[in-house]
């Protein structure tokens, strides 16, 4: 019985609609709206965000009003940093970690659109594709 009730809740939890991984390289972007700078502010102050890369790793972030960064991710472990908005981009300063070299200046490559329903897709303004999805923000 314990076993039957285990796989109904893992179940439910893979069907969940805000857990469901959505392929990021089929994100049409004429349907998301893209932040301004004083939007990404609010929308990332003093919040914790939850999500996953495109290639699947999950990652969750908190940018302090501040302008500092903690974040973890399964493949980078812990990331700490600066962060601020500049032209309506997302600029970030990394310390080093396992698979990223220490940034010396802030690095602005990063547009933020939402869905409105409390998603967030940051965009790699180089290399022009949608490489993250943060859907839970608390």
């Amino acid at each position: 019985m314990k076993k039957i009730l285990g796989i109904v809740v893992l179940g439910l939890m893979l069907c969940t609609p805000g857990i469901a991984f959505e392929n990021l390289s089929k994100t049409d972007i004429n349907k998301l709206r893209k932040l301004k700078s004083y939007e990404i502010k609010t929308a990332l102050s003093n919040k914790k965000i939850v999500g996953y890369f495109n290639d699947g790793n999950y990652f969750e972030e908190t940018h302090s009003s501040q302008g500092d960064y903690l974040g973890y991710s399964i493949s980078e472990g812990k990331i700490i940093g600066k962060w601020k908005v500049n032209d309506n981009k997302l600029c970030y300063k990394w310390q080093k970690t396992k698979i990223r070299e220490e940034e010396t200046e802030f690095q602005c490559i990063v547009y933020v659109y939402t869905n409105n329903k409390k998603a967030y897709y940051f965009f790699d303004v180089n290399n022009k594709f949608f490489f993250a999805k943060g859907y839970r923000v608390r």
